[in-house]
């Protein structure tokens, strides 16, 4: 089970605003990074091929069935301080991440 923030929540449904109202939000994973797997967080108009949608907090999601057991339990956040702001995502399956926090990889 995948879980998204509030605030994570409010900024997609903010950023959404731009696009059309049928675009799904997408998490996925692509090979690459200093740990060798990278975070991917977007969306997209239509559900692809390798894509499942499933229901996460009213929003219907889509995930490549390839990666799905990565992402298994992470949760998705979203911080604003001072200095920065952006996607922050826990994943309890990563054996080790980058110091960014945007690679990861799992055993």
């Amino acid at each position: 089970m995948i879980s998204i923030s509030e605030q994570a929540i409010q900024k997609i449904i903010e950023m959404k605003k731009m696009y059309d109202s049928d675009v799904f939000l997408k998490i996925d994973v692509k090979s690459g990074g200093c740990s060798g797997f990278t975070y991917m967080i977007g969306f997209d108009k239509k559900k692809g091929e390798n894509d499942n949608i499933v229901d996460i907090n009213g929003m219907k999601v889509l995930l490549n069935k390839e990666y799905e057991s990565y992402l298994k339990d992470i949760v998705v956040d979203f911080i604003q301080t001072e200095s920065a702001e952006g996607f922050n995502i826990y994943n309890p399956n990563a054996t080790s991440t980058c110091g960014c926090g945007n690679s990861f990889s799992c055993s």
